[in-house]
C-alpha cells in the first residue's frame, strides 16, 4: 500500500520542481485507480512539474513488491493499455512522457509473460517507453530487456530525456 497520498506526493514534486530545471520522472504506481483516475493524475502531475510518469500493471490498491508474500496481482494487459491511452490523451504537452512498467517478473509470471506484456504495452504508441523491470533485478533480467529492445518489440521507442 502507498504510505503517502497523491496530494502529499504532488506537494513534494512541486517542492522539487521549484528548485531544479532537471526533468523529473514521477512514479505514480498504478495511476491511483482506473483510467478516470489516471486522467486526473496526469493533469495534476504535469501541472506540478513532472516531465514524465511511470505507471505499472499492478492492481489498485497496490501492494508493494517489498512485502513478503505480498500477493502480486497484475491487471489484464488490456486494462493497463487503457490507462496508458488515457494518460497519453490527458497530457497537454506532447513531450510529457508516459512510461509503462510491467511487474510480471516480480509476480513470478516468468520471462515469456514479461516479454508478452512489454511488447503489448509498446504497441506503437509514441511518447512512452517500457521499463519492465523493477529495482534489484538481476543482470539476466536486464539482458532480457535488452533482447526485447533489439528484437524490435519495443516498436517506435520514445526519445530519452536528457
Amino acid at each position: 500500500m502507498s504510505l503517502i497520498s497523491m496530494t502529499q506526493h504532488l506537494d513534494m514534486l512541486r517542492a522539487i520542481a521549484g528548485r531544479t530545471r532537471l526533468p523529473i520522472v514521477a512514479d505514480i504506481d498504478t495511476g491511483y485507480g482506473n483510467a478516470i483516475n489516471v486522467i486526473h493524475a496526469i493533469t495534476e502531475y504535469e501541472r506540478a512539474g513532472a516531465s514524465a510518469v511511470v505507471i505499472e500493471d499492478k492492481t489498485f490498491p497496490k501492494i508493494t513488491s517489498l512485502v513478503a508474500d505480498g500477493g502480486q496481482h497484475l491487471l489484464r494487459v488490456e486494462e493497463l493499455q487503457g490507462k496508458i491511452e488515457a494518460a497519453i490523451t490527458a497530457r497537454s504537452d506532447p513531450d510529457f512522457l508516459v512510461i509503462a512498467r510491467t511487474e510480471a517478473l516480480i509476480a513470478s509470471l516468468g520471462e515469456a509473460e514479461a516479454l508478452h506484456r512489454a511488447a503489448r504495452l509498446c504497441g506503437g504508441w509514441r511518447g512512452h517507453d517500457p521499463d519492465p523491470f523493477e529495482k534489484g533485478k538481476s543482470f539476466r533480467d536486464r539482458k532480457l530487456f535488452a533482447r526485447l529492445d533489439r528484437s524490435g518489440a519495443a516498436g517506435d521507442r520514445a526519445e530519452r530525456l536528457p
